[in-house]
């Protein structure tokens, strides 16, 4: 996701004799801010062709096939291509097949509540954080399922399924009122090098002798811990956004798409989203908006792809 005037600095940074790989997913979406550096190196949606006259960099990319993520036979395989070639009905078809177990299609929009089945689908998949005490089991429990929404705010957004599912557990006397509470995951927001916490961090609060402690990973070592108050600005993850998704994986999802078309609403959107999933994905949309998300594919005109590709 990285912007064309950040990765014109990178380059200008890194001396001539040194090697620069990028590793990605050219499909995914692009930066937030201007550009799709990625998708124009690769020349994303061109046929390449093998002739002679080729420019210089065609023969610099290799595409790699192999998910190691799903399974290449799965639902989340075939649907993941249909979405990336554009192909709506067929993905709709692939949605609605019992022969493919792994993905499922709800035409039951939650609105500004959470729908019957996808509250149980959510229960189920967090039960685990409630009932967890130790900080390692907790935090692997933490990736096994996510909510992904399209949007931030509004209808089926994250804050939406961030707010219902702490009023449904309330209602089921499943957590005690006040802000923090055993088993609830936090998403840090900023940056904190004191703290050594960043954007995009995941955490989950639990009851310990000393009191409440918020539990973070730390590769190759023992969970640490610091209290609530030390927290940088966060909020809940039952839910998050797609794009905050980006480079994360989850064994379960569940994707909520809004109830009417927006501009976010596109096919390298989708394809993100579905693409995080090893096992399982269930989407929760209006089947003729998801037809259109699919048949809506993003356009960036930064120049770069036409002074790379001629």
């Amino acid at each position: 996701m990285v912007n064309v005037a950040l990765m014109s600095r990178l380059l200008a940074a890194i001396p001539e004799h040194a090697r620069f790989i990028l590793l990605g997913d050219k499909d995914q979406l692009a930066s937030v801010d201007a550009g799709a550096v990625l998708g124009d190196i690769c020349n994303t949606g061109y046929v390449r062709s093998r002739s002679p006259r080729q420019p210089l960099i065609a023969p610099c990319i290799t595409q790699l096939t192999k998910s190691y993520r799903y399974q290449e036979g799965s639902g989340i395989a075939a649907l993941a291509r249909a979405i990336n070639n554009g192909h709506a009905d067929q993905a709709l078809q692939i949605l609605r097949d019992d022969s493919f177990p792994e993905v499922e299609l709800h035409e039951t929009l939650p609105g500004n509540t959470l729908g019957v089945t996808l509250t149980s689908q959510i229960m189920k998949g967090y039960r685990s954080l409630l009932e967890s005490t130790d900080p390692a089991k907790a935090l692997h429990s933490l990736g096994e399922f996510r909510v992904l929404c399209a949007h931030q705010n509004g209808h089926a957004s994250v804050k939406t399924v961030n707010r219902e599912v702490r009023k449904h557990l309330e209602t089921l006397g499943r957590i005690p009122p006040g802000e923090y509470y055993h088993g609830q995951p936090v998403m840090v927001h900023v940056n904190d090098y004191d703290q050594k916490l960043y954007n995009g961090d995941v955490g989950i609060v639990l009851k310990t002798a000393e009191g409440l402690r918020v539990f973070f990973e730390v590769p190759d070592a023992p969970p640490r811990s610091l209290t609530p108050a030390r927290l940088p600005s966060h909020s809940p993850v039952y839910g998050m956004s797609i794009h905050k998704s980006q480079g994360s994986e989850f064994s379960d999802i569940a994707v909520i798409m809004p109830p009417a078309t927006s501009p976010v609403l596109t096919r390298e959107l989708l394809y993100t989203a579905i693409t995080r999933a090893k096992k399982s994905l269930c989407i929760y949309a209006n089947a003729n908006l998801l037809k259109a998300c699919i048949e809506t594919q993003a356009h960036r005109s930064s120049g770069l792809r036409d002074l790379l590709w001629q």
